[in-house]
């Protein structure tokens, strides 16, 4: 039940930014970001994805948004902001530079993938997340490389499959 597991995961990420669990705020936002989206429910997800954001920006605390920054940006190009996507992209990539952060690289490459409708971007997001390794994660960059791919058919079909084997796992 969809319906559920939003009211489920809405929750959780009040909860969450109640408690000041802000690893753990990224992550359900992540998937309330997402299940919104699956919807065509493009506005909340939007709101959803600041509400998730707004108390890291607000205290530097730019580590944890690694895990929601893909779908983020997901989120604001397909609401049509796409300068506050990429505005959000550029303070991510300036704040995250000098931190541990492992998975920023490779976030910052699926969010640049987003606004680009870049194959290659969401492949080498793929690839950095293979070396965490995220598999996750990198399905989800092979899944957009291969919607994104443009003119090699064969390419887009390889990076589909090897997403669906990765999620069958």
């Amino acid at each position: 039940d969809v319906d559920g597991a939003v009211r489920r995961l809405d929750h959780l990420v009040m909860v969450c930014d109640q408690l000041g669990a802000f690893e753990e705020l990224q992550c359900a936002g992540d998937a309330l970001v997402r299940a919104l989206l699956s919807r065509g429910e493009t506005a909340r997800a939007v709101t959803a994805a600041q509400r998730c954001l707004a108390p890291l920006t607000a205290k530097e605390l730019w580590h944890p948004v690694s895990r929601l920054l893909p779908s983020a940006a997901e989120a604001l190009a397909a609401a049509g902001a796409r300068r506050e996507a990429a505005d959000l992209i550029g303070r991510a990539e300036r704040e995250l530079r000098d931190l541990d952060a492992p998975l920023a690289l490779p976030a910052l490459r699926y969010a640049r993938g987003v606004l680009a409708g870049s194959a290659e971007e969401f492949r080498s997001a793929a690839a950095a997340y293979d070396t965490i390794p995220a598999p996750y994660q990198a399905a989800r960059a092979r899944e957009m490389a291969g919607r994104h791919a443009r003119g090699a058919a064969a390419d887009g079909a390889a990076d589909l499959a090897h997403a669906a084997a990765a999620y069958d796992r």
